[in-house]
């Protein structure tokens, strides 16, 4: 059945969903913001998305950089810190491409966090419109559609109607898997950056995920 039409919001969540498959790069005037101290605090290592209850988790629509564990942030990319993360919020005026047709500024629609090591990069977004199932199913289909992108095989659930593809672009793999937590559209990508196995990134981009989620959820981590 074809989707009702979209609101200018809407469209725009579904432009910043394809530019971050795309690798496009976003900027606003927001300073760079590191993971809090508190943040850190509770970190008990790697979690996978497999042994949450995901179905029972729900994240807000609110801004949520300084809250994610930099230890989940440095697995992520590889490396021994966390870099600070560069943050859109709610009507901020980023970048929509790069040159040429296309290029220009719109309001991001949007919460995200982008934080960035050598060529890798890890990425979080929580859409700011409430997930309705019509907004959910055009955003897990922007995601299938995308060029360059293939489905996960079998990946684990990231909420109510989730998604999870592969994008390979320029020698490097990108693993985005996205998903209905609560009312919310959340978001998250890895690109372990040119010459890193696909199979690497999809191990750490499962991670990377379900420590987003817990952080943002405020799920303990499960006991071993």
């Amino acid at each position: 059945m074809p989707l009702p039409h979209r609101s200018a919001a809407a469209g725009a969540v579904v432009a910043l969903v394809l530019l971050l498959l795309a690798g496009c790069t976003g900027s606003s005037d927001t300073e760079p913001a590191g993971p809090s101290p508190d943040a850190t605090a509770g970190s008990t290592g790697p979690v996978a998305l497999a042994e949450l209850p995901v179905r029972r988790m729900a994240v807000a629509r609110a801004p949520f950089c300084s809250v994610v564990p930099a230890s989940v942030v440095a697995a992520a990319l590889d490396v021994a810190e966390a870099p600070a993360a560069r943050e859109d919020t709610d009507g901020d005026r980023i970048r929509l491409g790069g040159r040429g047709q296309g290029a220009g500024r719109d309001v991001a629609h949007e919460h995200g966090c982008t934080w960035r090591a050598g060529g890798a990069e890890a990425r979080a977004w929580v859409a700011v419109p409430p997930a309705s199932r019509a907004l959910a199913a055009e955003l897990a289909g922007s995601l299938r559609d995308a060029p360059g992108c293939t489905g996960l095989t079998d990946p684990p659930s990231y909420g109510a109607r989730s998604v999870g593809v592969a994008c390979e672009a320029g020698g490097a793999t990108r693993v985005v898997r996205a998903g209905v937590l609560g009312d919310a559209w959340l978001g998250c990508s890895l690109d372990g950056g040119r010459g890193v196995a696909a199979e690497e990134v999809e191990r750490r981009s499962d991670a990377w995920c379900a420590g987003l989620l817990v952080a943002l959820d405020g799920t303990s981590a499960p006991t071993q």
